[in-house]
């Protein structure tokens, strides 16, 4: 931590909550023994910046009571009882915090009383934020390649745009940190596994005798229409994007196949449905319009 305010393009960075503030317009300023100046944009920035110091100053007189070995040691440690809210990202000392909250077993604390309101309306989004945001960040600069075709590079994830295939970073890690496209198509499964199960039951059952006398096959029909279009439309998007990409690629893959076969079972029963004219008469039932 510095005395001088780090000088912005139109003013000065508070060095607490990182808004431009300028000395005409500052609520508060502080003034080290050297004369440098710092400008806040409240009473209470400053009265936590003033704060700050005070403890880093007893950190560096402990440390030295301690003995030099001892305080090299402990030079970049970061002081005791410190904790970022997770709101706006700022540290924040459990002593000077302007509020905390529980949540999931887990004390959080905050700079100010407005992120603890936020907070509480929405714990678990701005958790889950802060863990999307850091898994980008991390990817951020990070080569990508396809491990069946390693011509293909690029800065951060995606998929070839010759066979579909998820890229992979160049380099592996040791972290152990989940695979966002493994989550995304784990939670995709999930739901329209439990949208099919009926589907695949009324389909079966319309061969058990006298099972219309239980459910009308035209409402059957619709039954299954509205469970089967979000799996189709929603469950298979990744596979009709990659197909499309290989399609601009001229670079038929295995996901072409995917879409057509079931882009095209789709778009027969749509007919079926809302079209049956279309069907010589032969062919029309209680499955069709």
């Amino acid at each position: 931590m510095t005395g001088k305010t780090t000088q912005a393009k139109h003013g000065f960075i508070d060095p607490i909550c990182g808004m431009t503030v300028s000395p005409e317009t500052a609520a508060a300023k502080y003034e080290s023994e050297d004369g440098a100046a710092t400008y806040f944009c409240a009473v209470s920035c400053k009265e936590k910046f003033v704060t700050q110091l005070e403890q880093a100053a007893d950190v560096n007189r402990n440390q030295i009571a301690g003995g030099a070995s001892e305080s090299h040691g402990s030079m970049n440690a970061a002081p005791a009882g410190e904790f970022v809210d997770p709101v706006c990202g700022m540290s924040v000392a459990s002593e000077t915090a302007a509020g905390k909250y529980d949540f999931e077993n887990d004390t959080y604390y905050f700079c100010s009383t407005g992120c603890l309101n936020k907070f509480k309306q929405n714990p678990r989004g701005f958790l889950e934020g802060n863990k999307k945001e850091k898994l980008e960040a991390e990817s951020t600069g990070v080569e990508y390649t396809c491990p069946m075709h390693p011509e293909i590079v690029q800065i951060g994830p995606g998929s070839c745009p010759i066979c579909g295939m998820a890229l992979e970073p160049k380099i592996l890690t040791l972290d152990d940190a989940p695979d966002p496209e493994y989550i995304d198509m784990k939670r995709r499964f999930s739901i329209s596994a439990v949208l099919t199960i009926p589907v695949f039951a009324l389909a079966m059952a319309e061969m058990l005798p006298n099972f219309h006398e239980f459910i009308n096959p035209r409402t059957s029909v619709w039954i299954q229409f509205v469970l089967a279009t979000p799996v189709v439309l929603w469950g298979g998007f990744p596979f009709f994007q990659r197909a499309w990409a290989s399609l601009k690629n001229v670079s038929p893959n295995m996901f072409t196949l995917i879409a057509i076969g079931t882009g095209a079972a789709y778009l027969f029963s749509l007919c079926a449905l809302f079209l049956p004219d279309l069907f010589p008469a032969s062919m029309q039932n209680q499955h069709t319009g």
